[in-house]
């Protein structure tokens, strides 16, 4: 828990100073190069963490010996797509060569850094897993703002690669005395955890495209950097940092889900409606709240420079709701090992995000891609839930969304009543609004006193 507050609190920290620090254009430069290195840290993943999720928390039951091999035959893989990968992007950035070789080799060691934090997570060691994600907001933070000051924009660059590689170190010894002493054979054939992997991972690649393509597009389309900041921004607010805090809740359920699908199928059902429950009770005041707030948010928080990014944001806001539902219903398809569905999943909800990027770009600007990522992530969701819905039935997921939204609404429209002149009185009606969102889930039997105490 002190971790995850660590992870909200640096995310908040870093999507505050570094805009300021950096003014629009610097913030454009960063938002496009940190996209590249995310987008190729996922492809250079070949699918490691999935297969390490999802199979630890198992193999711990029945063949504990056999994590360390898993590990690193997941390290070995990588080896044949690296060099593929390293030539596809010296193409597509031959006018940025130099930058995209140092990112790129920090895009090596953060898909190291994820089999790091997959195994953390599969031995359920939610402590060294949160860790590993607040140290490396809080590492790229530092570097950013000490090698900016220094070197100004090529800065930002030597930054994200220093983050990397430091944030990987840190934890690598950890991890090999963790796995090193069990080296025994594999329950079953590496391929067959790789074809597992290789599903996931297709997915998941079309999943961080729907998230960081857009900004590689708005630069490619419009080469005017303080847009590309502006939409760097709202990205990271939202798909970021507020999907970061959404997730953290099902994170701390996926083993527990994993185990129970293993010996006491009883309480699988149980669980994953609790999940959705939790998640919408945080999730709907969230997304609400920052819509009706955003402007002064930003105001007095990020900048005057930063206002632009407001409609952005406001157009993002719903993306967020489908894709932390969608990632709830695709944690059931994880369990059934459901590959080829969760597969269509992305894909389905890649192809319209891609072509409506690509046409509403062109057409409208930067404002086309926050529609297009959440045409891609309500298309992705209703597979989702679609494919999730077959294999476990809950009837009361509708009325758990409802409930706290309907709160949202009437507690945005009496905060609403208030004029903001300055960050003491947004602070307060932050407070203020809360209680009353709380006040009225109670009223309308969204949760009960006694879940309250118990959160």
């Amino acid at each position: 828990m002190l971790s995850k507050i660590a992870i909200v609190v640096l995310g908040i920290i870093q999507i505050t100073i570094i805009p300021r620090l950096l003014n629009p254009t610097n913030m454009g430069f960063y938002s496009y190069w940190l996209s590249v290195l995310l987008i190729f840290s996922t492809i250079i993943d070949l699918g490691g963490p999935e297969i390490l999720t999802r199979y630890i928390p198992e193999l711990r039951i029945k063949n504990q010996k056999s994590i360390g091999s898993l590990f690193i035959k997941n390290l070995q893989v990588k080896l044949f797509l690296i060099p593929v990968l390293i030539l596809t992007g010296l193409y597509l950035f031959r006018d940025e060569k130099a930058y995209f070789v140092i990112v790129f080799s920090a895009s090596i060691f953060l898909s190291l850094s994820s089999l790091i934090q997959a195994t953390l997570y599969g031995y359920k060691n939610f402590a060294g897993y949160s860790l590993i994600q607040a140290l490396r907001i809080f590492v790229r933070l530092i570097f950013v703002i000490i090698f900016f000051v220094i070197l100004g924009s090529i800065g930002i660059i030597y930054a994200l690669f220093a983050a990397a590689i430091l944030t990987t170190l840190l934890f690598f010894l950890h991890i090999k005395k963790m796995v090193h002493p069990y080296n025994g054979e594999l329950s079953r054939p590496f391929k067959e955890y790789l074809s597992y992997g290789l599903y996931l991972y297709a997915g998941n690649s079309f999943a961080i495209l729907n998230m960081w393509l857009p900004v590689v597009l708005v630069k490619k389309f419009n080469s005017d950097l303080e847009v590309v900041g502006f939409l760097g921004l709202a990205i990271q607010i939202c798909l970021f940092a507020m999907i970061g805090v959404m997730t953290s809740l099902s994170e701390s359920f996926f083993p527990t889900l994993i185990e129970f699908h293993t010996n006491d199928h009883k309480q699988l059902k149980k669980f994953v409606e609790l999940n959705w429950k939790y998640t919408n009770i945080i999730l709907m005041p969230l997304v609400v709240g920052f819509y009706f707030l955003a402007e002064p948010m930003v105001r007095f928080f990020i900048g005057l420079e930063y206002l632009p990014a407001v409609d952005i944001i406001k157009l993002l806001l719903p993306a967020v709701i489908f894709i932390t539902w969608g990632g709830i219903c695709q944690q059931i398809l994880l369990i059934f090992e459901k590959k080829k569905e969760f597969f269509l999943i992305q894909l389905a909800g890649f192809v319209p995000f891609f072509t409506a990027s690509v046409i509403l770009i062109n057409i409208i600007g930067v404002l086309g891609a926050p529609v297009a990522i959440m045409l891609g992530a309500l298309i992705s969701f209703l597979f989702s839930y679609f494919y999730a819905n077959k294999l476990l039935h809950i009837k009361s997921y509708l009325m758990h969304a409802l409930k706290p939204f309907f709160a949202s609404i009437l507690a945005a429209i009496v905060i609403g009543m208030i004029q903001i002149n300055d960050i003491y009185i947004l602070l307060l009606l932050i407070i203020f609004g809360g209680f009353v969102y709380l006040f009225v889930l109670v009223l309308i039997r969204g949760v009960t006193i006694k879940e309250l105490k118990s959160l």
